[in-house]
């Protein structure tokens, strides 16, 4: 079977193809951020990808998101 029949749609980041390498994830993650409507993170620690990516995103103040950080939840849903 194709996995495209398993869900309704698959996004696939438009990196810009001179972006280097390690770069790549957090593209990703911007790219995310930039075409959804709502996020759930899951932010154990202070530092690494997933609350660098939570930043952005309430940088960005366009999102809904549902935090769990540091057994603390936050919900942000200004619809």
């Amino acid at each position: 079977y194709m996995i495209k029949e398993k869900y309704d749609n698959i996004f696939v980041a438009e990196i810009p193809p001179k972006t280097p390498k390690k770069f790549y994830i957090s593209k990703c993650n911007e790219y995310m951020v930039q075409n959804s409507c709502f996020m759930i993170c899951y932010v154990k620690n202070t530092w690494g990808g997933a609350v660098k990516t939570l930043e952005y995103a309430q940088r960005k103040n366009t999102l809904k998101y549902l935090t769990y950080h540091h057994k603390i939840f936050h919900i942000n849903l200004k619809i």
